[in-house]
């Protein structure tokens, strides 16, 4: 039994130590063509599996081709391999773990345009294909997301033509061995649908996302909720006057989906959206939009406990950046941060998620200064700091007069700050390293007692943030109260659980701290008299001011008959019939209360 607690134990140091370690890094994936990443696999150590398209260079033809790219922990290439179709095009668009140390892949193959097929392949870890499957259950099925089910049975969605142009929507199951079980179709008669993202809800419901154009131009988001028989329960439209575009689709604990996207905000930009419904109906419980005055876009979303992370991009149509935040299920942000690489580089992250060793990485592709387009993976701790990075870059070979400037214009990475940085160039690759300086802002506070008259309560909160620039305080008790100086004092007339907040700004993002206060303050129990238990919410139950935790309360009618009893009293006793009762209150200590109390029952 010892010997067995000192492994559990050993096992457990161990695993903290990896979960802790999640080294952090930021690398692009550079070919002799174009490539972009579709989609990130993780396993428990970390291991990362990216899927990405590419335009190709001859022998090739310049026809799409696949990517197959493996990274260990730290962030070092394992395996690289391209894939084709002989003369069709061909990329992949998602991929998974698999069993036996395997990786199944989703990916679309043929003539986009009039004939795309589904395409379904299991790759050993060198990409080595073990297994591959084709399927077309229409003109042409144009895959986007897939996911495995606990059965091991795969479900594959997909935008679907059955006229001319994508604007249906199929969803298919296969057996453990690829095998077709069904297919179901969703449109809607002389609608455009895009279908964009699935996500497994609990109880074997399903949600399917995208956008349609509803009126005119205009283009709404949607979602779909089946039950695992796949009738459909609800389909719901949320949109604006302008274009509405869901990107991706998750679910809270509860079931519930939430998904994010972007909008055509009043005609003159692009907002980045999230929003949570309910699952019994479609309704909208939560809405949150993203300005920060530039065209704003999210592009993936992924729970994280009870919050979620959401990823995306901001800026100019030539000089985008990246931007990803923290989101708490009410839509409040946490965290916001932004990665500027500075001019001439434009980024597209594709999407946010676990990494598999307690970190988070985020994948997208980025536009060289060369014009071509590489892939680019960003990997953060537990609370999403990338910390201080070094990055290397091998693409296509480059002119020898690139000045360091030029890199490194306006550099400003997500919770860090450039102190210096080097470049050093040979004829097919440059390396760039920083030194940096984590300054994330940081909210905290400390809590002191106002004296006061009693039964009133103040208390002082004095901020202990750190590198921020400005603060905001919100108080919603009884009454609600704001600032934004180092110390923000709340009274309250009597003891309480109220909500405090502090957000903590800086030019990087910003921290939000939110916690229950308890105002009990330093006063002696106040007992009321006299209580009129008849539903109006005023003087209902036995409320006892200052009431210290863990007191007892005993009640007895006139005639010396207890009627109620609590080993710790909380404020909940009420009488039925009108009369004098006579109460005695014993608190730890060894002291004691007691009186008589009045009931009035109307």
């Amino acid at each position: 039994m010892a010997l067995k607690f000192r492994l559990c134990v050993l096992f457990s140091v161990w695993y903290a130590l990896q979960v802790m370690a999640q080294p952090q890094y930021f690398k692009y994936l550079g070919a002799l063509f174009s490539e972009m990443a579709q989609g990130t696999a993780a396993r428990n150590d970390g291991t990362l599996l990216v899927v990405s398209s590419g335009s190709a260079n001859p022998p090739q033809n310049s026809l799409v081709c696949g990517g197959f790219s493996l990274l260990n922990a730290e962030g070092s290439l394992l395996n690289s391999r391209t894939f084709t179709l002989g003369q069709e095009s061909f990329y992949f668009r998602k991929a998974l773990p698999w069993t036996n140390n395997n990786w199944i892949c989703l990916g679309a193959g043929g003539d986009f345009n009039q004939a795309c097929k589904t395409i379904v392949s299991v790759h050993s870890n060198d990409g080595t294909p073990l297994q591959t499957w084709r399927l077309r259950t229409t003109g042409a099925d144009f895959p986007v997301d897939f996911e495995v089910l606990p059965n091991g049975h795969l479900l594959v969605l997909c935008c679907s033509n059955y006229n001319v142009g994508y604007e249906e929507g199929t969803l298919i199951e296969l057996d453990e061995n690829f095998q077709l079980l069904r297919a179901s179709r969703f449109f809607l008669p002389n609608k455009e649908m895009m279908f964009s993202a699935l996500s497994m809800g609990i109880q074997g419901s399903i949600f399917l996302g995208g956008y349609a154009k509803m009126t005119g131009f205009f283009q709404d988001a949607f979602v779909i909720k089946l039950n695992s028989d796949w009738d459909i329960e609800w389909q719901q439209y949320y949109g604006t006057f302008y274009d509405d575009e869901l990107s991706d689709l998750s679910v809270d604990g509860l079931g519930n989906p939430v998904f994010c996207g972007y909008s055509y905000f009043q005609g003159s930009e692009w907002n980045g959206w999230w929003a949570g419904v309910r699952a019994e109906n479609g309704n909208l419980r939560h809405t949150a939009h993203f300005d920060a005055g530039q065209d704003e876009r999210f592009r993936s979303i992924v729970r994280d406990g009870a919050r979620f992370r959401i990823a995306g991009d901001a800026g100019s149509f030539d000089d985008r950046d990246i931007v990803w935040g923290l989101f708490e299920p009410s839509g409040l942000a946490l965290q916001t941060r932004k990665l500027d690489w500075g001019n001439p580089f434009t980024n597209y992250p594709s999407s946010i998620q676990a990494s598999g060793d307690g970190g988070w990485v985020l994948s997208g592709d980025f536009t060289f200064f060369n014009g071509s387009r590489d892939i680019g993976l960003l990997k953060m701790d537990s609370e999403g700091d990338p910390g201080c990075l070094n990055s290397a870059w091998s693409p296509a070979a480059f002119p020898a007069e690139i000045e360091v400037a030029t890199l490194f214009s306006n550099k400003q990475q997500a919770a860090t700050q450039v102190l210096s940085a080097s470049l050093s160039l040979n004829s097919t690759q440059y390396f760039m390293n920083t030194v940096c300086e984590v300054i994330p802002p940081k909210a905290s506070w400390k809590t002191t007692t106002k004296p006061t008259e009693c039964p009133g309560v103040c208390l002082l909160f004095e901020s202990s943030s750190q590198y921020y620039d400005s603060l905001f305080w919100t108080f919603k008790g009884p009454f609600e109260q704001t600032g934004s100086d180092t110390v923000f004092e709340v009274c309250v007339e009597g003891p309480g659980k109220y909500p405090v907040q502090l957000v903590a700004k800086s030019a990087v993002g910003l921290d939000t701290l939110i916690a229950l206060i308890d105002f009990t303050g330093d006063c002696a129990p106040v007992v009321p008299n006299a209580i009129s238990p008849n539903g109006d919410g005023l003087n209902d139950t036995f409320e006892i001011l200052f009431l210290p935790p863990g007191s007892r309360l005993s009640v007895y009618s006139r005639w010396g008959k207890r009627v109620y009893r609590s080993e710790a009293y909380d404020n909940s006793w009420s009488a039925q019939e009108s009369g004098v009762y006579y109460y005695v209150l014993e608190f730890p200590g060894n002291t004691s209360l007691s009186g008589y109390v009045s009931v009035f029952v109307d």
